[in-house]
C-alpha cells in the first residue's frame, strides 16, 4: 500500500481506506490449541513435547470465533496511510485487556480494522466479534492456557519489528506477567 501510494497516486489524490488501526484480544480455544500445540505431547504413543516450544514461535492465522474472545480488545496502534513510513510498522506500546469472564486463555488474537474517513465513515472490522473477512486474525497460542478470571486486569506489552532479510515478516514479542512470548508472522 505505502509503495503504491509513493510510486502511483497523484498528487492531491486520496488513498482509501486512509487509517488502519491494530487491535489485541485473549481468546481460549482450547480444541484449536489441543489440535496445534497440545498435540506434541503424545503423537501416535510418541512424546514429541519438545516441538511444542518451537510450533507457539509461529503466529497463526485462522477465524477467531466470536465465542472465543475471553478479553477485551485493546488498539495497539494506528496508522494514518497518507503519511505512514515503513518503519512506523516497528512498534513497541503496553496493552491493557480486561477479561470478560472466567476461562483458560489459549493465546492472544490481533486483526486491524480498515478506515474509510469520508463525509459517511465506514470502517471495514476484521475482528472476531465481526463478519469473517479473508483477512482473518493472527493468533498468538500460549505454550500452556492460562487461568483467567472474569475483570481480572491483564497488562502486558507488545513489540513488533519488521524481519530484515524477509521485510514481509514480522517479528512479534508480548510480555504478559513473567512470561514473554516471541512469535513470527509470515
Amino acid at each position: 500500500v505505502l509503495y503504491a501510494r509513493d510510486h502511483h497516486l497523484m498528487p492531491g489524490g486520496i488513498l482509501m481506506p486512509n487509517r488502519c488501526s491494530l487491535h489485541l484480544l485473549g481468546i481460549e480455544d482450547l480444541e484449536s490449541h489441543k489440535k496445534l500445540i497440545t498435540f506434541w505431547d503424545d503423537v501416535y504413543g510418541f512424546r514429541m513435547s519438545c516441538l511444542r516450544r518451537e510450533v507457539v514461535k509461529e503466529a497463526s492465522t485462522d477465524v477467531v470465533k466470536g465465542a472465543c474472545v475471553l478479553t477485551s480488545a485493546a488498539q495497539i496502534a494506528e496508522f494514518n496511510l497518507m503519511t505512514a513510513q515503513p518503519s512506523d510498522t516497528e512498534f513497541s506500546c503496553p496493552f491493557s485487556l480486561t477479561a470478560k469472564r472466567d476461562g483458560q486463555m489459549t493465546g492472544f488474537a490481533g486483526y486491524f480494522d480498515a478506515h474509510f474517513d469520508l463525509p459517511c465513515p465506514v470502517t471495514l472490522p476484521t475482528g472476531p466479534n465481526s463478519t469473517p473477512t479473508h483477512w482473518k486474525q493472527t493468533i498468538f497460542y500460549l505454550p500452556h492456557p492460562q487461568s483467567v478470571t472474569k475483570g481480572e486486569l491483564l497488562a502486558g506489552h507488545i513489540s513488533v519489528r519488521r524481519k530484515r532479510r524477509e521485510v514481509r515478516s514480522l517479528e512479534v514479542t508480548i510480555t504478559w506477567g513473567d512470561q514473554t512470548f516471541k512469535c513470527l508472522v509470515e
